[in-house]
């Protein structure tokens, strides 16, 4: 599941809240470098997070500051062990 959040005002943890269906926990953050096509699409932190219920999924947050000075999106992604 992928959530790009309309709202600015959500924090990450909601964001990985409601992409989990669930309580999460923050587990600490990660520097993330993403290329394609030899171009850097990403380079910067992401925010890792644990539901609290099985199956155990990683919800990976991150916040894309918008053109305008004020606007932003909070973004969040689940990966399981389980499914690769």
């Amino acid at each position: 599941m992928f959530l790009n959040g309309g709202d600015a005002r959500m924090t990450l943890q909601e964001a990985a809240e409601r992409t989990a269906g669930g309580d999460v926990n923050d587990t600490g953050w990660v520097v993330v470098r993403e290329t394609s096509k030899g171009k850097v699409v990403w380079d910067g932190p992401v925010t890792l997070f644990e539901t609290e219920t099985e199956p155990r999924r990683i919800i990976f947050g991150w916040t894309v500051k918008g053109r305008r000075p004020v606007a932003s999106r909070v973004n969040a992604a689940s990966w399981s062990p389980q499914h690769g």
